[in-house]
């Protein structure tokens, strides 16, 4: 996000708005962690995050995570189905309908090509906006197309919307109350001073597994039990850890960036100890400065490297 744009926050589409200064700032997190990436080859990044309470703080910086990444570059549908072999599993975006299927064969007879899909299923190509290719399918599912909103528009997304739709990242995880974080994802983010569409929500931006069957991006565990979860799939490159229940897994957790949200509401110092004790192992510090991103007043972050 750019620098000096306030971000609010809705709980209804038409409903009022917050708009606060430590919204921004935690998307922008979330943001500079991605950007790290680069930086950080061999070494784990972890930063902690301090906050009066950790209300909507993880889908924020995990907003920003998935915000960072570009588009996916993806060949006309048209391209991407000729060089198809059937039997494959597909993701495709409409104007109106995400749907995934089984690519059975391309009908270019007649002057419209038309797509057919596993159970008789066919789409005209030309109605088509984006179509990539999955690894794999459990079911075929369709799911209303979500809709860029205003901070995804004011991000520069809805340019490339239904590539993202059609092929999203699935290399962020966030750890923690899952019910609490599928409330907070329900929230609507807002630009300040900017009306050229309706609030983004957040899900779809995060995209939570299991929500839209269609698609998804981001995978939610629970704190309680998440050990019979690891390790992690190798794709995962970030991992949220959503206070002091996630925050003791941090040992276990192998991705490359580590966020640890710690609600200083709750008096409770073991997750802060996790971290010292990880900070203590061997670490460098980072300069959370150094990161391009800088704190505002109720957030602290501290940040260090570790060997991977």
């Amino acid at each position: 996000m750019k620098a000096h744009t306030t971000l609010g926050l809705a709980e209804l589409p038409d409903g009022p708005v917050c708009a606060a200064a430590w919204i921004g700032p935690l998307v922008a997190l979330g943001a500079r962690a991605w950007r790290s990436l680069a930086q950080i080859p061999g070494k784990q990044l972890i930063i902690t995050v301090t906050v009066p309470r950790r209300d909507l703080a993880a889908v924020l910086v995990g907003c920003g995570w998935l915000m960072a990444h570009p588009a996916p570059v993806l060949r006309p549908p048209i391209e991407t189905l000729r060089q198809l072999a059937p039997g494959t599993p597909v993701r495709l975006v409409t104007d109106g309908i995400v749907s995934t299927s089984v690519f059975r064969a391309l009908d270019e007879r007649n002057g419209q090509a038309r797509a057919l899909m596993h159970g008789g299923v066919g789409w005209l190509v030309g109605k088509i906006n984006a179509l990539c290719g999955l690894p794999e399918l459990e079911r075929p599912e369709r799911a209303a197309r979500p809709s860029p909103g205003v901070a995804a528009e004011f991000a520069g997304l809805d340019r490339e919307w239904d590539a993202r739709l059609a092929c999203p990242p699935t290399d962020l995880a966030i750890v923690g109350t899952r019910a609490w974080l599928l409330e907070d994802a329900r929230a609507y983010l807002t630009v300040e001073g900017k009306t050229s569409a309706p609030p983004t929500q957040i899900s779809d931006l995060l995209l939570p597994k299991g929500v839209q069957p269609a698609i998804w991006s981001t995978r939610l565990y629970s704190s309680a039990g998440f050990a019979d979860q690891l390790p992690l799939p190798s794709e995962i490159q970030a991992v949220i850890l959503d206070g002091a229940g996630a925050v003791k897994y941090l040992d276990d957790v192998e991705a490359p960036v580590v966020v640890c949200i710690i609600d200083r509401s709750i008096a409770d110092e073991t997750a802060a100890e996790f971290i010292v004790q990880r900070r203590n192992a061997g670490s460098d510090p980072v300069a959370v400065a150094s990161l391009g991103w800088r704190s505002v007043p109720g957030i602290e972050a501290l940040a260090f490297t570790v060997p991977r």
